[in-house]
């Protein structure tokens, strides 16, 4: 294997990891941000979900998002929604 090789496979792989390291740490800023927080203890105290499950014990790793912000360009301002899905890799990924 050549050097020129190495090094790319090098750089890729350096690549991988810090793209890693991103996704699970917008995963841990998701848990801390208010909505997310709001809508567990709206899970945790809604009557409707106490009598179909009995008392919330924990999530699955799955899951679903949606976001809807306004936002602000340079011409004018705009609605925009993003939909994110996070599968057993544990790993949000927008869906398109």
């Amino acid at each position: 294997m050549s050097r020129l090789t190495k090094i790319i496979i090098s750089a890729f792989a350096i690549l991988f990891v810090i793209a890693l390291l991103i996704n699970v740490m917008i995963s841990i800023k998701i848990k801390e941000t208010d909505a997310f927080i709001a809508a567990q203890e709206y899970i945790k105290e809604n009557p409707a979900v106490i009598d179909a499950i009995g008392e919330v014990e924990g999530y699955s790793e799955g899951g679903k998002a949606f976001f809807s912000y306004t936002v602000k360009g340079s011409r004018e301002n705009a609605p925009v929604h993003v939909v994110l899905e996070k599968d057993s890799s544990k790993v949000w990924r927008v869906k398109v």
